[in-house]
């Protein structure tokens, strides 16, 4: 039932009143975001996305990004989390001397629900450093320092000193002012209002000396992704993974390309891998209203990961395959990858075929063919 008629079960008088409220599996609220049965959004699950464990509350987030996506969504964005962690599992054990995977999040406010790499911090296979400007959003950020996070509320980019725009919904600050006439035709005007404008200082990834080298970068910036990149190139120089904010349509006046970011990270040896998500919009207030979200067909931006040339795979050593099957798996959901990085690791003689078939026994039935996937 719903709550209006709860409260008014409630405010009957007399009797002995008992209300019961149906409690609904998870499961099954994850089928009707993907189906929009419900018309489910961040905003009616926000109690949910506030209060519940950390796995409900990631399975959720991607559950509504995925619904969120184009029709034709990459497998990279199609995240199973609970299966997830029992492959993790099982990578970690046939893996067991790799080290932890160290991790840079520019742009580390959680606006879009928990991290990609939440499954490696709460399972400790990885070392974190975030960095979040926003002050508010640091301090939500350190109530949960652990011992393998550190957050530094400071922004990064090109260095020097810069503009911040700050505006109505946090989400959409940036170094790059709004720009009017999208956020009218796509109806971000009262959010992407400018509340305030700061000069800050900007620092470069490069000359921060207490970063190591990074094993996967992730980006969330508003439209600075570009900058944080061209100042991260040692850094990056042995990266395996970056995944980054990419833009198709303005938010921001002169706002890097996905072009240019593409363009940049190909120079630095990395190729684009897939999109994590797409996020399509519909301006028009009515037609939100008569139009499923899935249905919404302007594509905005998204999430993309470029990889290390995978053609110079070879060239790895044992302790890059074995960081890039992890990421591969828990962050990028890309299970034909994974079966490079062991395929590799079984030709040098670190593996055992009959060790890596214990990894693809537990991947889900749509991604095998049938002959190559028997069930103990």
């Amino acid at each position: 039932t719903n709550p209006p008629f709860l409260q008014e079960a409630l405010e009957c008088e007399g009797g002995d009143i008992r209300v019961f409220h149906p409690t609904v599996p998870l499961a099954k609220v994850l089928d009707r975001i993907q189906n929009g049965e419900k018309n489910y959004s961040k905003h009616r699950l926000r109690g949910i996305l506030r209060d519940s464990p950390k796995q409900v509350r990631l399975a959720l987030s991607r559950a509504l990004e995925r619904a969120a996506s184009t029709p034709a969504e990459p497998r990279s964005s199609q995240k199973e989390p609970f299966e997830t962690l029992e492959r993790l599992a099982c990578l970690i054990n046939l893996l067991e001397s790799y080290e932890p995977i160290d991790i840079v999040d520019v742009g580390a406010n959680p606006i879009e629900g928990s991290p990609s790499y939440a499954n490696l911090l709460g399972h400790g296979q990885a070392q974190l450093i975030g960095f979040e400007p926003n002050e508010e959003a640091f301090e939500e950020l350190t109530k949960n320092d652990t011992s393998n996070e550190r957050y530094y509320c400071r922004a990064i980019g090109r260095g020097g000193e810069d503009t911040l725009y700050l505006t109505q919904h946090s989400g959409f600050s940036s170094l790059f002012r709004p720009d009017e006439a999208s956020a009218e035709y796509l109806g971000f005007k009262r959010a992407t209002r400018i509340s305030s404008v700061e000069e800050i200082a900007t620092s470069r990834l490069d000359d921060l000396d207490f970063i190591p080298p990074i094993d996967y970068l992730k980006i969330g910036v508003q439209g600075g992704g570009l900058d944080v990149i061209r100042n991260a190139s040692e850094k990056l120089s042995t990266a395996l993974v970056v995944q980054s904010a990419v833009r198709f349509f303005p938010l921001y006046e002169n706002e890097p390309t996905f072009g240019e970011l593409e363009r940049e990270l190909r120079e630095q040896g990395f190729f684009f891998h897939s999109f994590d998500f797409l996020k399509q919009v519909l301006g028009s207030p009515y037609l939100r209203k008569k139009f499923r979200r899935r249905a919404f067909s302007q594509v905005i931006d998204g999430d993309a990961f470029f990889v290390r040339d995978l053609r110079a795979m070879n060239t790895f050593t044992d302790q890059q395959l074995a960081k890039l099957c992890i990421l591969a798996d828990s962050v990028m959901s890309a299970y034909d990858l994974v079966g490079l990085c062991l395929e590799e690791l079984t030709k040098r003689g670190s593996l055992s075929p009959g060790e890596t078939e214990k990894y693809f026994a537990l991947l889900p039935d749509r991604v095998l063919r049938p002959s190559s996937a028997p069930r103990p």
